[in-house]
């Protein structure tokens, strides 16, 4: 059993209660998409203290570790009821720090400087934070750099160019997420709540947690069937998109047009009927060696697809937030073969008694 702390903040994060008394809790964080939480409270709390874009501190101190900081919640929806028995009750919903990108839309003209960039996948998603809704934003659409921040550039992940005027936030970094996951280094992100009162938005390549993995990962974890805690281990394989051989366009017209052809011959000489062709328009570029680049990223995009996933169960030696947390990346054994794989999404759901059921999946990196 867990023991938890529960703070209802001002929208600046000024601490108004600590709410100690609740009928049920449940929260969870999923990667590259809004977290949500719903607390329901009894009777008798003071709704004066409810108001939009108050905020909700979760704290989570696992059995035999520390008290941390799970997440934070902008109120975002108030239900008052009363049931059969008289019982009134109250439940309040709130969303997580993802919650901000998906409010925001890249607001620069087609071919400005902040609506096409050309770079490394994460400092694109950073620059692009930055300028809807941090210091490079306009005075009106920022938010203060009291409660929010952005990681410096790092330079990870695969060399884009990338057009997005006018469109959602939130929804042109998932679009970039996959573009770096089908070049072959995923770039994971979240606006990671540094301190109650403060979210930074952070890129990592590989996990976006801790690296659990076996055999050089700090503090391996191992999960099975065999150990008890893994359940519903699932393996796929998806052919049904692949390419295994690129035309690459470059500049020119007709005739003239420098192309470039790239294949993967191992995947195209494996059956009668391995060729799968595609055609790669990058008339953005003008060398050979940028073309060959683009080609090999639109033939790694069309590679078959081999996922793993399932549940993990808390168990003695994998404790939720002791021996592993949200993002973590960690190993299963599933039929004599290792999936490296990283959390995906968590849900925690806790009742009066302090009593926890926990949800969390696994799932492959590609």
């Amino acid at each position: 059993m867990a023991n938890y702390e529960l703070w209802l903040d001002r929208d600046d994060g000024t601490r108004l209660a600590e709410i100690d008394d609740f009928e049920s809790l449940v929260y969870n964080m999923s990667l590259h998409q809004v977290g949500a939480c719903s607390l329901v409270l009894p009777d008798g709390f003071d709704e004066t203290l409810l108001a939009a874009d108050r905020r909700l501190e979760v704290w989570r101190q696992p059995s035999g570790g520390k008290l941390q900081l799970e997440r934070t919640y902008f109120l975002r929806g108030l239900k008052d009821w009363t049931d059969k028995q008289g019982v009134r009750r109250i439940q309040i919903t709130g969303l997580d720090g993802n919650y901000l990108p998906s409010g925001r839309i890249i607001a620069y003209a087609a071919g400005s400087a902040q609506a096409s960039q050309t770079g490394t996948v994460d400092n694109i998603m950073k620059e692009i934070v930055r300028d809807n809704l941090g210091s490079d934003a306009a005075a009106a659409r920022q938010v203060s750099s009291t409660y929010f921040s952005v990681q410096a550039n790092t330079s990870e992940g695969t060399t884009i160019t990338k057009a997005f005027s006018w469109r959602n936030v939130l929804t042109v970094l998932q679009d970039l997420t996959e573009t770096a996951r089908a070049a072959g280094t995923t770039i994971y992100f979240d606006m990671t709540p540094v301190t109650p009162t403060v979210w930074e938005f952070r890129t990592r390549s590989g996990q976006l947690g801790q690296d659990h993995t076996y055999p050089n990962g700090i503090g391996i974890v191992l999960l099975g069937l065999e150990y008890g805690n893994l359940e519903e281990p699932t393996r796929e394989v998806d052919w049904s998109d692949e390419i295994t051989y690129v035309y690459c366009g470059g500049q020119g017209e007709g005739a003239a047009r420098a192309i470039t052809e790239v294949s993967d011959t191992t995947r195209l000489n494996r059956s009668l009927f391995g060729r799968r062709e595609a055609f790669q328009d990058a008339r953005g570029e003008d060398s050979a060696n940028g073309r060959t680049a683009s080609a090999n990223a639109r033939l790694a995009e069309g590679r078959p697809r081999v996922k793993f996933s399932g549940k993990i169960v808390d168990s003695e030696g994998t404790k939720y937030g002791l021996h592993w947390r949200f993002g973590d990346k960690l190993s299963a054994i599933y039929r004599g073969q290792q999936y490296d794989g990283v959390v995906k999404a968590v849900e925690v759901k806790v009742d009066s008694t302090g009593k926890e059921e926990i949800e969390a999946r696994l799932e492959t990196v590609e």
